[in-house]
């Protein structure tokens, strides 16, 4: 959590923060704890007995947790290509030493030797669309539930569930004109064909642009090859390698609500529905996003949250690290005078 988001959350009174969580295992994440009993909406997960710990810890105000996959209807219009494609393709995992450390640590843990080390082609890694031709009572139709539960309008939309996350994003697309989505949190590939049902970067970039959102944010995780195995500053294991091919990441879309384009939107959008989407750049690491939309809206704002004071914490966030950060005024400031009459390099 943030110092602003801190400040957002005590300045809801009208409001919720509406979240839905698509792969909720493990609950919300510690970033939205500022929000935890101003917080509701619904999660997803196909494991009933992870739903039935986080229903009964009740650690997040009016969120309900529900046991189902969520996948497609069968006369959804990408259902019978999803059949019979696969939702990744050209994935080289059995190439990677990610792959080669989880044989050796297998073989070892059964007494074994581990398997000869080989560098012949490995083969990819496909698998397939979860297409519902006969739902069963557990999976869910994300834009029906959603409908059915009078939901129309989710400030952040998080989707993480190992492989079909374009699936389940595709699922909603009739939706994001019905149900106001502000931002998206969603993880993403970057190996894939151009096929339209992998589930790949482009993508969901290409839909998400298609809806209406922008990309704000990327992170990356690459993977050394077994071929030239390189460590990890963060596990024991070659995972999100110090270097290597770049694998997976996390991408934040969100509404560019300062836009011209974005006029209409943002005269519909409630104050206190301004500061939860200001509230979202800063929780991701996007004070600057944060800070345009308290100046932008300013007139709008100025009675639900002290705009000042609000600056100040994202000056800090900005400045993070810093022994002694900047009020926003003397930061401005100070940028705007180590600017004037430097030449672009």
């Amino acid at each position: 959590m943030t110092e602003f988001a801190t400040l957002v959350a005590g300045s809801l009174h009208s409001e919720l923060v509406t979240i839905v969580d698509v792969g909720a295992a493990g609950g919300i994440a510690p970033a939205f704890g500022c929000f935890l009993d101003k917080i509701d909406g619904f999660g997803f997960d196909p494991d009933p007995a992870e739903v039935a710990r986080l229903n009964a810890a009740k650690s997040c105000g009016a969120l309900q947790y529900v046991a189902g996959l969520v996948g497609i209807p069968a006369d959804h219009p990408l259902a019978e290509s999803a059949r019979i494609r696969p939702y990744t393709t050209r994935n080289p995992w059995s190439r990677l030493a990610i792959f080669r450390w989880a044989e050796i640590d297998q073989a070892a843990k059964a007494g074994l030797a581990p398997p000869p080390l080989s560098f012949a082609a490995g083969a990819h890694m496909d698998a397939t669309y979860l297409v519902t031709d006969n739902p069963d009572p557990q999976t869910v139709l994300l834009p029906s539930f959603l409908k059915e539960h009078g939901v129309d309008k989710v400030d952040f939309l998080k989707i993480d569930v190992d492989g079909e996350d374009l699936l389940v994003l595709q699922s909603m697309t009739p939706q994001f004109t019905d149900v106001e989505v502000m931002s998206i949190g969603i993880e993403v590939n970057f190996f894939g064909s151009n096929r339209p049902t992998d589930n790949t970067f482009h993508n969901v970039d290409r839909l998400l642009k298609e809806m209406g959102f922008e990309l704000f944010d990327l992170t990356m995780r690459r993977y050394s090859m077994k071929h030239l195995p390189v460590g990890s500053d963060h596990h024991v294991y070659p995972a999100e390698t110090r270097m290597g091919r770049i694998l997976q990441g996390d991408a934040f879309y969100a509404r560019d609500i300062c836009a011209p384009y974005n006029k209409a939107l943002a005269e519909r959008t409630s104050p206190e529905g301004l500061l939860k989407l200001a509230a979202m750049f800063s929780i991701f690491g996007l004070p600057d996003c944060a800070a345009e939309i308290l100046l932008v809206f300013g007139d709008r704002l100025a009675t639900s949250i002290n705009i000042p004071i609000a600056l100040d914490g994202l000056s800090r966030q900005a400045q993070r690290g810093e022994q002694e950060p900047k009020p926003y005024v003397d930061y401005l400031r100070d940028f705007e005078s180590r600017t004037i009459g430097k030449a672009l390099p």
